[in-house]
């Protein structure tokens, strides 16, 4: 009787064990980044492509191509490297990245009328998040749904991406002239909400440099705001921008204290 219930106690002990060490033998080998690579396929609603990869996910590892598509946005990522934390995916089943950098990231946001939506939008499936605590790009291209094409350049942020909602904190890029750090979180909803805080710093060349910071928590159909000027003169504004998607506009009230035009060329009067 001793034997047989030991033996049934060793009999559990394997069955438990054999997922963890399953993944460990996954997330530890060259041969496990792979069979990872050539299975993801489709998560839920989004299909993912991954070409060329190398290394292992805990030790850091390299992808030449990775490709995330779904209904709203096609995302593309050259060239990029990371490195995975084992306990979160053997207890949590959830991926967290110490950190993640790519050469090139590409992101096309595509309109889905809400007829031809099917349920209710998830950024992932409802058990399963990413978290990157440092993500950076050397250079980030945002195609909108209108077709104009925004152009950024090192960017950073940490990220959280869960079912229903995107988190970004400490981000920070180049974009043009304009230097912005944003923190904030994307809705998953029809339309996509969006609520944060973005600051910039902008030196357009042989003019004043601008400095603000705007506020705002809405949708892709209205987003409220508050805006704030510190540099060239200082001026709160208030109101939505709307139609984000398509030709957007902004409608507020605003007010200056200390508006000076020879800054610009302008007479002192």
């Amino acid at each position: 009787m001793k034997l047989l219930r030991t033996l049934l106690l060793i009999l559990l002990a394997v069955l438990l064990l054999a997922p963890t060490a399953a993944l460990y033998a996954i997330a530890s080998t060259q041969a496990g980044l792979r069979l990872v690579a050539a299975h993801l396929g489709r998560i839920g609603p989004v299909k993912i492509t991954i070409e060329q990869v190398s290394g292992t996910l805990i030790d850091g590892f390299t992808v030449a191509s990775l490709r995330v598509q779904e209904r709203h946005a096609d995302v593309r990522i050259t060239d990029a490297a990371g490195r995975l934390r084992l306990l979160p995916l053997l207890l949590q089943r959830r991926i967290e990245l110490s950190g993640a950098r790519a050469r090139q990231v590409s992101v096309q946001v595509f309109h889905v009328a809400a007829a031809q939506s099917s349920g209710r939008l998830r950024f992932m499936p409802p058990t399963f998040g990413v978290e990157v605590d440092a993500a950076r790009a050397d250079n980030v291209d945002l195609v909108l749904i209108s077709g104009r094409r925004l152009h950024a350049t090192s960017a950073a942020a940490g990220i959280q991406v869960l079912s229903g909602v995107i988190h970004i904190r400490d981000g920070q890029l180049d974009w043009q002239e304009t230097h912005m750090a944003v923190t904030g979180d994307v809705r998953a909803a029809d339309p996509v909400g969006l609520d944060g805080r973005i600051s910039a710093d902008w030196h357009p060349q042989g003019k004043p440099a601008w400095q603000f910071t705007a506020s705002f928590d809405g949708d892709l159909d209205r987003l409220p705001l508050k805006l704030d000027i510190a540099k060239p003169f200082h001026a709160h504004a208030e109101g939505a921008a709307t139609a984000l998607e398509g030709n957007w506009k902004f409608a507020g009230k605003g007010a200056t204290r200390d508006l000076d035009i020879s800054v610009f060329g302008g007479g002192d009067a």
